[in-house]
């Protein structure tokens, strides 16, 4: 029996208190592990007994022990033959919602997260879950179990793993190694917001302001050009008036004067 002895906040968390986490076999393989070869461990999701629904969560588990010095056979931190007892642990509790919060600008909608959570028994996989969640800026809603991401986004998938690096192969002699995954798609919400009808629209407005200009220069073009012919016009006939009706004696003192 390893019942929580302390917990911070109590207001939301009054159910968790005096909780037997041996209680349940996520916990229990975790804390087995964690006592039995003295390594960090974390559970696979689970169902807080804070929570009403099911928010998917995990705990993760440090040991405490009776001093800081030990004597180790090896330079490594954990899998030396270690002299020191295991006397209690830290119980780091968080749902995989609050990790997802705010890790996008406000600008950003409708990315699907597809969580999941492999718990290895030796070199068997025993349990594998999933969920999908919509991240839509700040905004973290759970869809529901399953992989539940849109098909035909699958060419555009990034996959993550939230496991540290050669952990797999650093803590293979734990007896429950639980794995994270992250798979993140993009959606419909998230491609409408960029695929719009406001290019076309813009280069329609550009190209139709450029043929009006055109028009309105070739107009004033024409409007020049005929009047110029007017005047000339106006003046010829003109001049033809004079001749037919003075003699080119009386035209030159006409000009003269």
């Amino acid at each position: 029996m390893i019942p929580v002895w302390q917990i911070y906040p109590t207001q939301n968390n009054w159910r968790a208190i005096l909780f037997n986490l041996h209680s349940e076999t996520k916990r229990q393989h975790a804390l087995d592990d964690m006592m039995e070869y003295e390594v960090p461990t974390i559970t696979s999701l689970l169902h807080l007994v804070q929570h009403d629904e099911m928010n998917p969560s995990s705990i993760l588990f440090y040991p405490v022990f009776d001093r800081f010095e030990s004597s180790l056979k090896d330079n490594s931190p954990f899998f030396g033959e270690d002299s020191r007892e295991i006397v209690g642990s830290v119980s780091i509790v968080f749902t995989w919602a609050q990790i997802l919060h705010k890790v996008l600008p406000n600008y950003i909608e409708g990315m699907h997260i597809v969580l999941e959570s492999s718990d290895l028994e030796g070199p068997e996989l025993q349990l594998q879950q999933q969920w999908t969640y919509d991240v839509s800026g700040e905004e973290v809603t759970l869809l529901g179990e399953g992989d539940l991401h849109e098909p035909k986004f699958d060419k555009f998938e990034h996959k993550v793993e939230a496991s540290g690096a050669n952990e797999t192969e650093n803590l293979g002699i734990v007896g429950n190694l639980v794995s994270y995954e992250i798979r993140i798609y993009p959606s419909s919400v998230f491609r409408k917001r960029y695929l719009s009808q406001k290019p076309l629209a813009m280069t329609i407005v550009v190209v139709s302001i450029f043929i009006l200009t055109s028009l309105i220069f070739f107009a004033y073009d024409y409007l020049v050009h005929y009047r110029q012919n007017a005047i000339m016009n106006f003046a010829s006939k003109a001049g033809h008036i004079v001749d037919n009706l003075f003699p080119s004696s009386v035209r030159e003192r006409l000009f003269r004067h």
